[in-house]
């Protein structure tokens, strides 16, 4: 995983990182990139996901809130800025990510670490499992993807 990224885990494991948000400067533009690592599909909760420099976030409080899926081993631009000016420093991200296996084994891993927590609640558990595998898959976020 590269130093400069935000690691991304599961629940119910946070020793090893399942994916991470690595961000890019090319040509004047600022991406996000999300790269899984896992061999079957994870579903991802993300929550202000910012860019961000020495000075501050970049893009004035736009932050990406989403969920999707990704692929195994997949890798997607979830974010992408022009860049007024050069960064102040090293590029940062900001934000809150959740990944969640959603074909087993990892789904299972998933189920049975969730039911330990709420034993009453196990279908619940279940329709939020099925409600992850429908999500769609993750995409580039234009700017009417941000929320301020």
């Amino acid at each position: 995983m590269p130093e400069d990224a935000l690691p991304i885990y599961t629940p119910f494991n946070r020793r090893k990182p399942v994916a991470w948000i690595q961000p890019r400067v090319e040509a004047g533009v600022a991406n996000l990139v999300l790269r899984s690592r896992m061999e079957g599909p994870l579903a991802f909760e993300i929550e202000g996901l910012a860019l961000a420099d020495a000075a501050g976030e970049i893009g004035a409080g736009a932050r990406l809130d989403t969920r999707c899926r990704l692929k195994g081993g997949g890798r997607v631009v979830l974010l992408r800025r022009e860049l007024t000016s050069p960064p102040n420093g090293a590029l940062r991200v900001r934000g809150s990510v959740r990944a969640i296996p959603i074909e087993d084994p990892g789904r299972a891993m998933y189920r049975e670490w969730a039911w330990l927590r709420r034993p009453r609640e196990v279908q619940a558990i279940d329709r939020e499992l099925a409600a992850l595998t429908a999500l769609p898959e993750c995409a580039e976020q234009s700017v009417g993807g941000l929320v301020d």
